[in-house]
Parts: C-alpha cells; sequence; structure tokens
C-alpha cells in the first residue's frame, strides 16, 4: 500500500483488510513523506493487522513506493491496494479459493465496485466476461486488455514478482504489470466485486491528469510495448481493427480527462475517431474499456460531492 496525505481514507482501507478476518493477510505500508497524519493512522493497526510501516523520503511516486513494498515482502501472492480503496466483505476468502480452482493461473482478478468520496455505493465495474467464475486463455485476456484497462488496480492477486513495475509509468504501471502478466498464462476471473475503488477530486488520477501531452504517452507506451509483443507475424484484419480500437481509446480517455479539467477542445476529435470505428470496433471498444459505466460511476460521485458542499 503506497501512502502520500491519506490520512482521509487510509483508515477505513486497512480496516477493510482487518474485517476480512484472515490471519494470513501481511500488510506493507510505504509512506512517500506525509505532512499529515497518514502514519499515525496506520501505526495505530499495529496488532491488529501483521503490518509494517515504511517511512521514506518524498519521491513523489506511488509506483517507486509499491516496487520497495514488493520487495519487502516473501509472499507467494501479492495485491495492491490503494489508500483510498477498501476490500469488500469476503474478498480474502474468494479470491483463496479462485486461487484453490485455477492454481495453474498467471493472474487472478475480480470485478469492483465505484464508491464515492462518502463510501457511498457509485456503480459496479464489472469485468468483460460471461459466467461467474472461470479462465480467460491468455491472447483473448491480452486481446481485451490491450483496448483498455478494465481492472480495477487493487482487484488483482499475482505471483511476486521480481520484475518491478515500471516506475515511468505514474498513469498506467498497473496496466503495464497485468498485460506482462496475462501473456505468461491464462487468466482466472470472479465476476463478484471484491474491491471498492474511491472516486474523489483529490485521486491521482483526477490530480494528475490535466497534460493532455503527458497522458497520452502514458496510455500509448504500454500500448505500444505489448501489442508488439502480441501481434505475430503478418498484420490481420483483426489486429489492425483492435489497433484501431486501443487508440481510439486511447483518445478518448486522454479528451475525458482534459473535460473533467475544463478543456472541451480534444472531445470532438475522439469522438469522430470513435464513430469511425464503424459498430463493429466500437462495440469491442465499449466492451472491453467498461467506458460507461465508468463515466456514470465519476457523474454519480460529482453530483453528489456538489450536493455536500
Amino acid at each position: 500500500m503506497p501512502v502520500y496525505n491519506g490520512e482521509a481514507y487510509v483508515g477505513a482501507a486497512l480496516d477493510s483488510i482487518v474485517e476480512q478476518g484472515d490471519a494470513g493477510i501481511e500488510c506493507v505500508v510505504v509512506d512517500d513523506g506525509s505532512s499529515d497524519a497518514s502514519i499515525d493512522v496506520v501505526k495505530g493497526f499495529d496488532g491488529r493487522l501483521p503490518i509494517t510501516v515504511v517511512e521514506g523520503p518524498r519521491r513523489g511516486n506511488w509506483v517507486a513506493a509499491t516496487n520497495d513494498g514488493l520487495l519487502r515482502t516473501s509472499a507467494t501472492y501479492a495485491c495492491m491496494l490503494h489508500q483510498d480503496d477498501v476490500w469488500l466483505p469476503g474478498r480474502a476468502r474468494r479470491m483463496r479459493s479462485l486461487i484453490e480452482a485455477f492454481p495453474d493461473a498467471a493472474l487472478w482478478v475480480q470485478s469492483a465496485e465505484f464508491v464515492d468520496a462518502a463510501g457511498a455505493g457509485a456503480g459496479r465495474w464489472r469485468l468483460p466476461f460471461a459466467g461467474a467464475t472461470g479462465m480467460v486463455a491468455s491472447g483473448e485476456f491480452v486481446r481485451r486488455l490491450l483496448i483498455q484497462n478494465f481492472l480495477c488496480i487493487g482487484a488483482p492477486v499475482f505471483r511476486r514478482d521480481p520484475e518491478p513495475l515500471d516506475e515511468s509509468l505514474w498513469y498506467t504501471a498497473d496496466w503495464d504489470l497485468w498485460l506482462r502478466l496475462a501473456a505468461m498464462g491464462d487468466v482466472a476471473y470472479d465476476r463478484a466485486p471484491g474491491v471498492a475503488f474511491r472516486v474523489h477530486p483529490h485521486s491521482q488520477t483526477s490530480t494528475r491528469t490535466a497534460h493532455a501531452d503527458d497522458m497520452r504517452a502514458q496510455l500509448q507506451q504500454p500500448f505500444d510495448r505489448h501489442f508488439a509483443r502480441w501481434r505475430t507475424g503478418r498484420p490481420t484484419g483483426e489486429q489492425r481493427r483492435l489497433e484501431r480500437a486501443a487508440r481510439a481509446a486511447i483518445e478518448l480517455n486522454v479528451a475525458l480527462a482534459a473535460v473533467s479539467h475544463g478543456d472541451r477542445r480534444l472531445l470532438a476529435r475522439a469522438a469522430r475517431q470513435f464513430v469511425g470505428l464503424g459498430p463493429s470496433s466500437a462495440l469491442d471498444l465499449l466492451r472491453s474499456s467498461r467506458l460507461p459505466e465508468r463515466l456514470a460511476a465519476r457523474v454519480r460521485a460529482d453530483v453528489r460531492a456538489r450536493r455536500r458542499r
């Protein structure tokens, strides 16, 4: 758990782990030089959780803090939980069951829920697969994930990987990791939500996406890296369609982030690119990105936040 000035939410995040009632969980919290009471809140869980607290200088990089935390555990399985998100009841039990059912998977994933700043439900973040639980072949999972990251950062469980997350990717390091792991083997999934992703105006996804060129680069780099690995031989029609859909998804995300900061100039261009995909590719983009439900959750959270003011 990387932490920076998270006193408002980190207690709820840690409480949600305690409430699992699972003695086999180790929690490593890496503070990034917080100037608020985050560390005091975290240290208050000593005795309630097997917890390691790492107090470091300010680096301004949650990915570096995450890498630090992963290096400090000898656990076989790992997952990430950000300071403003929470585990839902039964998360640990369901993930243990999923690993037992599919021990050879390269990655185990769940769907998620959205909550607003006050913790009220704001919608579901579903996986684009049918059935309650199951396995998805590596190639198919990567194909869908290349269009856009459809995984809440706190939802996947993975074998602790000696290769660190890419610290240059402040926005998409998790997407890069999921693509790398999914390329190694089939992926097990549980459609029941296991994590609540908090939508609020002070999250990194809200505060660090104002610069369109920077955000576009953050999205393009993982896509280019993994698309090149997934694509084999001469380009096929399917590969060309996937690339168009993925690049349209990048422009949509950049434009929507700009809109959230009051800049609507990129929206028309992104909309034209989306419409130009045609019905089949556009539908594939919507299914893989889960964009409608993600937008709806943010709208609900924003409306509620305005009402509370």
